[in-house]
């Protein structure tokens, strides 16, 4: 059943499509700021010893709903559909810790798209984007502070680099813009190659005593690398395949030394670690 889910989450969406026309000026700035709040306090819940469902979904239906359906008519993307149906199973108890992941990550990938979408229409002159980015930001700056905590003892280095990035673009069109647009989009990858290998490598950790964890991370690992498959797949077609191999494979085909080395490939120019 994982395997067949996971297929669909790889080969059902794209990756990285041009922001629609519509995609921008329907977003306003205080729709952002309650999408990236109700992101962060879902991530909150979700981790409760018992986890309010119905609560989360209110939550959701009021606050992020309509930025996800919004994204999904603009980059072509399903997360309104995938999440729907990953609450239910939830709701039903139904491999809860796994489909959760689709809820949770999958935001985090309606994020990164829309960054994406409008650092590309920040290049085209249009001052409102900077704010917007800031803004849409809140909702994944969590999985920056893990990632510097599981990689750089909590020194804050990928944090403090979005950090940097976004100041400047948050101040609209410069003549340095396209360097600090780069570097936000590379510190991005950067931190979800780094969440990609951080959770093969607790797959590795815990394959002989808990698959159920297991098959958490297997999950989370595959909805992470989703958000920078299509630069892996535009730099290196071989990496790209190596790694959509192992993450749809069997936990024993999960290495993180591997995984590692085609990250590399395929995210030529940026450093992991």
């Amino acid at each position: 059943m994982i395997k067949r889910i996971l297929g669909l989450l790889l080969a059902g969406l794209p990756f990285f499509l041009p922001c629609a026309a519509d995609c921008k000026a329907t977003l306003g700035i205080e729709e952002i700021k309650a999408y990236a709040a109700a992101g962060v306090k879902i991530e909150h819940l979700r981790k409760h010893k018992t986890v309010d469902w119905e609560k989360i979904e209110t939550l959701f239906a009021k606050d992020a709903a309509k930025v996800v359906e919004k994204t999904d008519r603009a980059k072509g993307t399903d997360y309104s559909r995938a999440i729907a149906q990953a609450l239910e199973q939830c709701r039903k108890g139904l491999k809860a810790r796994v489909n959760q992941q689709i809820l949770a990550k999958g935001l985090q990938h309606i994020t990164v798209l829309n960054i994406f979408g409008l650092c590309d229409a920040l290049m085209r002159g249009e001052a409102a984007a900077g704010p917007k980015i800031s803004a849409f930001f809140e909702e994944i700056r969590p999985t920056f502070v893990r990632r510097d905590k599981d990689f750089f003892a909590s020194a804050g280095k990928l944090e403090k680099t979005a950090e940097l990035a976004l100041e400047h673009l948050s101040q609209g069109p410069s003549e340095d813009l396209y360097t600090y647009k780069t570097d936000l989009e590379n510190i991005i990858l950067r931190t979800y190659a780094l969440s990609v290998l951080y959770e093969i490598m607790e797959i590795e950790k815990f394959l002989q005593t808990n698959p159920d964890k297991c098959a958490v991370k297997q999950m989370e690992a595959m909805i992470f690398y989703r958000i920078i498959a299509g630069r892996v797949k535009r730099n290196s077609a071989d990496a790209h395949n190596t790694i959509t191999r192992m993450l749809d494979g069997s936990y024993s085909m999960m290495k993180a030394s591997i995984l590692e080395e085609n990250l590399k490939k395929g995210l030529r120019g940026i450093s992991l670690k």
